[in-house]
């Protein structure tokens, strides 16, 4: 063989390994190494299909789940089945609950561990019209107070923030407002002076109607919560620990694309959107765009991340307003075992 064979021979040779080498990266890098049989597993949603769950959504459809060797089935809020049910009995593997939720669940002794937070800072948000002038917890002195549905969020937070500037809960009247009616609605007909809402999607009727306001954030006066949870089984997570993994990283792969590219995440988000008040795309779109900022930590933490000293503060807040029944350790809530 002369030389000239043996170059090109070597050169043929060096192509195929760099080939192989790349695909076995860009497989690595999909996620793509995993060999297992397909596992078929249930996430459930805390409320309807929107862009407030764009990231599962985008790691299905990119096939962030399939390359993790999961056929995922995400399914919509149910107003008639409980999702901590469907989790406990094991007819779903996963749920996204908020962390309220979660620790009431811990407190029952359902066994529920949290494994990754998706929003690190809550949605959740109160509402003013910019022409009462409130600004600030310290503003809420002799005011009317609304707590949408009368949900345990405004039974922690509303009291946490009247504690932290000095306001007798005496000196402020609480109102339990009903579904019936916008947030929005109550402010304009003056139902109540400041109003709980999410800020990723119910501030936007507020912007549709042109309703001036001023929105007051918990984590900016001094309480700050985690929003939506990946949740899944203690039991689970001794059984199938990889199985746990696999989805905990794809759906944070999931979320990281989302937020990198926003427009087409909300375009795989309209193709399962099923309920007619989500049908908009700008509305969508501002969701996801307004939930971008409460995903992605600031500083070196990455998507997912949890911090112990977030679900103490919660832990505690909610001893305090007798929320819980029993003591037990914060630990027991929460691990990070599955995150990078």
């Amino acid at each position: 063989m002369n030389k000239r064979n043996l170059i090109v021979i070597a050169l043929f040779i060096v192509i195929l390994i760099g080939g192989f080498l790349w695909w076995q990266s860009s497989q690595q890098e999909r996620g793509g190494g995993y060999t297992g049989p397909v596992e078929k597993v249930a996430v459930s949603l805390k409320w309807l299909h929107q862009a407030q769950f764009a990231g599962l959504y985008v790691a299905k459809q990119k096939g962030f789940y399939q390359d993790a060797g999961l056929d995922v089935d995400i399914i919509e809020w149910d107003f008639v089945r409980r999702q901590e049910d469907d989790l406990a009995s094991g007819a779903h593997q996963f749920a996204v609950l908020n962390p309220i939720e979660m620790i009431k669940a811990v407190d029952k002794g359902l066994g529920f561990r949290a494994v990754a937070v998706i929003y690190q800072d809550a949605a959740y948000a109160l509402i003013a019209s910019k022409e009462s002038g409130i600004t600030t917890p310290a503003d809420f002195r002799g005011k009317v107070l609304g707590n949408k549905g009368g949900t345990d969020d405004g039974k922690i937070i509303f009291p946490a923030l009247l504690k932290a500037y000095g306001v007798d809960e005496s000196d402020v009247t609480y109102v339990d407002t009903g579904f019936d009616t916008h947030e929005v609605d109550d402010i304009i007909a003056k139902t109540v002076d400041v109003s709980d809402l999410y800020r990723t999607d119910q501030v936007y009727l507020f912007d549709e109607q042109g309703v001036e306001y001023n929105l007051i954030l918990p984590e900016r006066f001094g309480f700050e919560m985690n929003g939506d949870v990946i949740v899944t089984t203690q039991r689970l997570i001794d059984e199938n620990p990889d199985l746990v993994k696999r989805f905990v990283q794809a759906t944070i792969k999931g979320w990281q694309y989302a937020v990198s590219h926003p427009e087409e995440a909300v375009d795989i988000t309209m193709t399962f959107v099923t309920n007619d008040t989500y049908k908009d795309r700008d509305l969508e779109k501002f969701i996801l765009e307004s939930s971008i900022p409460l995903i992605q930590p600031s500083g070196p933490e990455k998507i997912g991340s949890m911090q112990f000293v977030r679900w103490k503060i919660l832990y505690e807040a909610m001893q305090s307003n007798g929320l819980l029944e029993n003591e037990f350790d914060v630990n027991e809530v929460f691990t990070r075992k599955f995150l990078r």
